[in-house]
């Protein structure tokens, strides 16, 4: 798809998988793919947000990791990524759990869940920085953000690095349906040519005519 553009184009492409964060700033020019810089964490992925979603939930349950079996860390965790998923979409979750022979619940709200990230997200700021310093760029310089991996479509994560920043974006669960959000707020479409297709957890979000570097 990126290949596909018909201007000279620079891309700053976000991937967080897992278990890994990586992000790359390329650069489209007379149809030659340049890749300007490269940085990344190998110890942080999506994996993070479930597990910070599991740590809220045995603090209002009142259990200590250590004291849960195997078979309860891995209940637990199933729980809490179907949770995770749940999040974007709901002012609260619920999470109901059996743990230690007992039915355990607990109640876990956006704006909990988001306060309980900024870790995480204080150190997805960084190697987005180091990329931009080693490619001479500020985000400003960025035409389109690529955003891979589900753990992208994460409202706190959007809200709190990329697309406050972009005029007229409205995250898609607000909207009814789709993944593309657009400089000028018109019906734009994605760098593949479809509209809205965020197929195989890949989505597309146009990010330029801004000032700052806003990271």
């Amino acid at each position: 798809g990126l290949y596909e553009k018909k201007e000279d184009t620079r891309f700053l492409v976000f991937d967080l998988g897992g278990g890994t964060f990586d992000v790359s700033i390329l650069e489209l020019f007379h149809n030659i793919l340049e890749v300007r810089a490269v940085a990344g964490d190998n110890y942080l992925g999506g994996e993070d947000f479930t597990k910070v979603l599991e740590k809220i939930c045995m603090n209002k349950m009142g259990i200590k990791a250590d004291s849960l079996s195997a078979k309860d860390e891995v209940r637990l965790y199933r729980h809490a990524e179907a949770a995770k998923r749940e999040i974007n979409d709901k002012e609260e979750v619920t999470i109901d759990c059996l743990l230690q022979d007992e039915m355990k619940s607990a109640k876990i709200t956006a704006k909990e869940f988001a306060a309980a990230c900024e870790d995480l997200l204080q150190k997805i700021r960084q190697p987005v920085k180091r990329s931009l310093s080693d490619a001479g760029l500020s985000l400003a310089d960025i035409d389109e953000v690529v955003l891979i991996g589900g753990a992208t479509r994460l409202q706190i994560f959007r809200d709190f690095f990329i697309l406050p920043q972009v005029p007229g974006y409205e995250h898609p669960s607000r909207r009814g349906g789709g993944s593309w959000g657009s400089g000028t707020g018109s019906d734009e479409r994605a760098p593949g040519g479809s509209k809205g297709n965020d197929t195989d957890g890949r989505m597309f979000f146009y990010a330029g005519n801004r000032s700052g570097d806003g990271i």
